[in-house]
């Protein structure tokens, strides 16, 4: 019979002993790992949304029809009475079409402003009246109200203004077409459009003045309480 010795009992526990400290190290690192992974996780939910996520549209729609002489109020703040509106050759109380101009809107003009080529002058004769009953001057940008066409039920850009005998549209500052109206003040101007004239025929996709100061008339016209003015035919 062997006798067992004391240093015998000594190696299993060591051994053992080892084991169980792999063990807990092993444990350690997996909730480690566990961990971060929940961390990514987390991460990857408070990213921004998917590129396939539903984009909110414009609501669109189209502005209230207005005749020419009837007055309205655009944003609760301005109130527009569409005074007239031609169609012409000629450039009238327009100031001179700039030559950087012309060329945008592949007009061909004379010495005298005239149009030679198939392009037309829509010229609007508008008041602006501030009835805001603020005290603070009301900014209006009187190169900001487009000329625009029903498009599948939705107001588009159709022609900006490019002309104006009350402000310098051509100056080089940034707040060119800027005008301030006192509550209770107004200003009656002129605001001139190059477009083909073919756009102006009787058989063509009619086209409107449509006053905007803050870009909703075109966009969200509900909102703002967006009226337009039917532009009459070319019949040069």
């Amino acid at each position: 019979m062997l006798k067992k010795s004391r240093n015998a009992f000594v190696v299993p526990l060591t051994i053992a002993a080892a084991a169980v400290a792999a063990f807990l190290m092993f444990s350690s690192a997996t909730g480690l790992f566990q961990n971060a992974s929940d961390g990514s996780q987390n991460a990857q939910t408070n990213q921004a949304p998917s590129i396939n996520a539903p984009v909110q549209e414009d609501p669109g729609g189209l502005p209230t029809d207005a005749p020419v002489g009837e007055s309205f109020i655009v944003g609760d703040q301005i109130k527009v009475t569409v005074n007239g509106i031609a169609c012409q050759k000629e450039k009238g109380p327009l100031p001179e079409l700039a030559g950087d101009w012309a060329d945008h809107c592949g007009a061909v003009v004379d010495s005298n402003g005239t149009i030679t080529n198939d392009f037309v002058y829509v010229i609007v004769e508008v008041t602006f009246e501030n009835v805001s009953g603020s005290d603070e001057a009301g900014e209006i940008r009187l190169n900001q109200s487009p000329l625009a066409k029903d498009v599948g039920g939705d107001a588009t850009l159709a022609a900006e203004v490019v002309l104006c005998d009350s402000v310098d549209l051509n100056a080089q500052v940034s707040n060119a077409g800027e005008y301030d109206l006192a509550d209770g003040e107004s200003i009656t101007t002129h605001l001139g459009y190059v477009v083909p004239q073919d756009d102006l025929s009787d058989s063509g996709s009619p086209l409107y003045f449509l006053p905007d100061f803050t870009g909703a008339s075109l966009y969200d016209p509900a909102s703002v309480n967006a009226h337009w003015v039917k532009v009459p035919a070319f019949e040069g």
